[in-house]
């Protein structure tokens, strides 16, 4: 069954399933998943935080999760339709220290209209395989990851990192802060803009 819709400023934290421990779509067509924090997730089989079979995930941070089976942040689907990542921190996830612990892909031919993108991102680390567009490797520079704290730090290489999108003029982050600030006029990577402000969260367990 194709899937649409818009799952916002959502926080999918210490969650179990067989697959996509935070969360699993399928064949997901217009949906997007847009600031989320998606963290310490566990999978039995492939996808520590999330199994996703097309659509969009925009500005989510997916970190400590762990999928035994590959991609312990994100296992992607794509048999039908494309799955696109753009501005996520994807980062300490572990599949059995596998090198896809922090993301992986259907092996195999696709159907057309099927793939993936990877835009924006920081990504630790770049698999010499993956196709992407101005991705990164770095450390991200939480406040207090040890505390589930996964704000970002005035020196983070996220900050001011991100691509602009037309949704953000009137949005705000996970934490209730504008997504464009007024002074830098660049979206930060990841939930969470650099300046924060108090908010209530949907918390999914």
């Amino acid at each position: 069954m194709s899937l649409t819709g818009l799952v916002e400023n959502c926080v999918f934290v210490g969650n179990t399933a067989k697959r996509g421990g935070g969360f699993h779509t399928y064949r997901q067509v217009d949906g997007a998943f847009r600031n989320c924090l998606i963290a310490e997730n566990t999978s039995s089989g492939l996808g520590g935080g999330a199994g996703v079979d097309g659509g969009t995930l925009e500005n989510c941070t997916i970190v400590g999760n762990t999928g035994l089976g590959g991609g312990g942040g994100v296992y992607l689907d794509f048999r039908v339709v494309p799955t696109v990542i753009k501005n996520c921190i994807i980062y300490d996830n572990d599949a059995n220290g596998l090198a896809t612990s922090n993301y992986n892909h259907q092996a195999g031919l696709v159907n057309p209209g099927g793939g993936y993108s990877y835009t924006n991102s920081l990504l630790a680390p770049i698999a010499n395989w993956l196709v992407h567009t101005d991705c990164f490797d770095a450390d991200p520079r939480f406040v207090d990851p040890d505390n589930g704290d996964y704000h970002l730090q005035e020196d983070s290489p996220c900050v001011d990192a991100g691509l602009n999108l037309p949704w953000m003029a009137t949005a705000k982050d996970l934490g209730g802060a504008r997504r464009i600030q007024p002074v830098d006029h660049f979206v930060d990577i990841g939930c969470y803009e650099l300046y924060q402000l108090s908010s209530t969260l949907l918390i999914i367990r």
